[in-house]
């Protein structure tokens, strides 16, 4: 396009957030196996109690991230289609916070992660196509 865009450029955060969430639930499981060989990734320097708080950061800014970018008139409002992966996020949010220590029942967390971040880029690229058609 040889041109920057602050569309694409908002309309990808919620995208990279979503996959940094995937990849930081995906290191809870591993912590032991990762700290007995010295790879000290930040989910293992936090320790599991506190790095669930993390993972609600990445959340909160992904879904953060659409309003800010509509009201700051960069976003168009169908943009909103994209909250539309919230409940997949929220309901792993609830599994990680209460079962963090818990290897094998963070399966369905991490699976909800995954599909918060299709619906979430799906929805959000639909909602700028949409922006730009109407």
């Amino acid at each position: 396009a040889r041109a920057f865009s602050w569309t694409s450029l908002l309309a990808s955060l919620p995208v990279a957030g979503l996959i940094t969430a995937i990849l930081w639930i995906n290191q809870f499981p591993d912590v032991p196996a990762d700290h007995a060989v010295g790879k000290d990734n930040l989910v293992v320097r936090m320790g599991l109690a506190r790095a669930r708080w993390g993972y609600h950061a990445l959340i909160a800014l992904t879904y953060l991230a659409i309003p800010v970018g509509i009201a700051a008139g960069v976003l168009p409002w169908w943009s909103l289609l994209g909250l539309g992966g919230l409940p997949f996020a929220a309901q792993a949010a609830r599994i990680l916070h209460t079962r963090y220590q818990e290897p094998r029942a963070l399966l369905p967390a991490q699976g909800l992660t995954v599909q918060a971040h299709i619906v979430t880029g799906v929805l959000l690229a639909l909602g700028v196509m949409l922006g730009r058609l109407l």
